[in-house]
């Protein structure tokens, strides 16, 4: 089923009050929806323009921050070029009897079918949602909204933060989707998204009637009858770590697309890569990328112990991932997620409060990996290990690749300055490559003795040749970038109009 959800496009815009006064990056308001590009590999506008997922994790934004704490957020966010936050509103952290920041439950009596709505705009829970989903439709950010956490759906198991009686049933779920589908049917940026961190386990039945009464809310339907028509929504499924949504939902009808997870356990974890590459090609063939990895600024493995997540780190997962093929990644920060704040934590015991945490360096990187996939031809990229020659090994020293199917450009992530590696552009077309060194830490491009340039550091014949990144530091990461010299392409990072599919 083909559903339509988003879009965002950069703007700069300069604003003005008789004088010019600065200049800003901003995004548009979200005005499109999204849908699967025709490979089902990708996403895309509904007017056809690519879309890379470039999102910011902040469950707990509806149930503890209050509107100058929305604003901050989302304008922060925005600011550093992500269009896609990920929020709860029945979240896991706080349970549903535990007022907002305005003293308002989301339900009355813990009973789903009864939302504590009261008369008129007045802070309510409501509309503390609202706000959110508005607010960032007015910034271009897209909201990827969990109705429940998965400890609340019967059948789904138990949260990590302990077990809540659950709150939804087979009798009661049609009706909780379908309030949510209704109040929200006019928002063009809802991306939905079920399963809350888990596995359906014995509750998928239960599932699926919450999706179909958000489906047939959405559509202004109101008849539970097994049948609903997704083609105006966009469904994905967070699932626990570390999994692929892929093994449980893959084959239903109203996924969309798939999300992985690998959780917070280990540096240079291996599934970033493997699980991307390893149901890239599931039948039926539908998006997939990684939706949860290491946080910033997270304990190792839930230990402070093990040390902490950094900037470093974070951008490794972030290349691993999408080079294997995913369509974006989500950015997560460990005092973030939680908004943590005094008296309001998590058990992964937060060091800063939330809006303490908004510009640890990791957030600022990410912009650099959307404009540099951006700024070549999006849905015929493929992952493509075989440019390096003998392969790659896993750990610190992973290398990974993606390529264009025509061959029009590669790009090969290092992540250590001290790897040397013969690259097979043998296999780009064109008869001569031009070769660049795209910097993830600032979106910049230098030269082979870490210059800063504007054209490539190498125009040559083409040919297999071994590449060494610039400098000798082993927690300096590197992307390079081969062209088909004939194309023209534009430098790294700088984005192009790119043909629609």
């Amino acid at each position: 089923m083909c559903r339509i959800r988003s879009k965002s496009i950069l703007y700069s815009i300069i604003l003005t009050c008789g004088i010019l006064i600065v200049e800003m990056q901003l995004q548009a308001q979200v005005k499109l929806g999204i849908r699967v590009s025709g490979n089902g590999h990708y996403l895309m506008t509904e007017d056809g323009q690519p879309f890379f997922w470039l999102g910011n994790t902040g469950y707990m934004m509806m149930a503890r921050l209050d509107r100058p704490g929305i604003d901050k957020y989302l304008t922060s966010i925005a600011s550093k070029g992500f269009n896609v936050v990920v929020a709860a509103c029945l979240t896991e952290l706080d349970s549903p009897d535990k007022p907002n920041s305005y003293g308002f439950t989301a339900l009355i009596d813990d009973d789903v079918t009864k939302p504590n709505i009261k008369p008129g705009n007045n802070d309510d829970y409501w509309d503390n949602v609202d706000y959110a989903i508005d607010k960032a439709s007015e910034l271009g950010i897209y909201v990827c909204f969990i109705p429940n956490w998965a400890n609340y759906v019967d059948g789904s198991g138990g949260s990590v933060t302990g077990k809540h009686p659950p709150l939804i049933f087979s009798g009661n779920a049609y009706r909780w989707g379908h309030f949510l589908g209704d109040r929200y049917k006019e928002r063009k940026n809802i991306i939905w998204c079920m399963g809350g961190d888990h596995d359906p386990g014995s509750g998928l039945a239960v599932w699926r009637k919450i999706v179909e009464g958000i489906t047939d809310g959405s559509n202004g339907v109101n008849t539970e009858d097994g049948y609903a028509d997704g083609s105006r929504i966009m469904i994905t499924w967070h699932p626990p770590g570390p999994h692929s949504s892929s093994e449980w939902v893959n084959n239903e009808a109203w996924l969309d697309f798939n999300m992985t997870q690998t959780g917070h356990f280990m540096i240079n974890d291996t599934r970033l890569y493997s699980f991307i590459q390893g149901y890239w090609g599931l039948n039926p063939t539908k998006p997939i990328f990684c939706g949860e990895y290491s946080y910033e600024d997270h304990p190792i493995n839930w230990n402070w112990q093990n040390g902490s997540f950094n900037d470093y780190d974070i951008r490794k997962g972030a290349y691993w991932s999408v080079f294997a093929g995913g369509f974006g990644i989500t950015y997560g920060c460990n005092d973030i997620w939680c908004m943590n704040q005094p008296g309001l934590g998590s058990w992964t015991k937060p060091k800063l409060n939330w809006y303490d945490a908004l510009d640890l360096p990791g957030a600022f990187n990410m912009i650099h990996l959307k404009n540099l996939m951006l700024s070549r031809p999006f849905f015929s990229r493929l992952p493509d290990q075989n440019l390096i020659e003998g392969g790659t090994v896993d750990g610190g020293n992973h290398m990974q690749s993606t390529k264009d199917s025509s061959g029009s450009f590669a790009m090969i992530y290092f992540p250590r300055e001290t790897l040397s590696k013969k690259i097979l552009a043998s296999q780009l077309s064109g008869a001569k490559i031009n070769a660049w060194w795209f910097n993830p830490r600032d979106g910049k491009c230098y030269d082979q003795s870490g210059l800063l340039t504007y054209i490539p550091f190498e125009s040559f014949e083409k040919a297999n040749k071994e590449f060494d990144p610039p400098g000798s530091d082993a927690n300096l990461d590197w992307v390079l970038v081969l062209d088909d010299a004939s194309k023209g392409y534009k430098i790294p990072g700088q984005l192009n109009s790119v043909q629609k599919k």
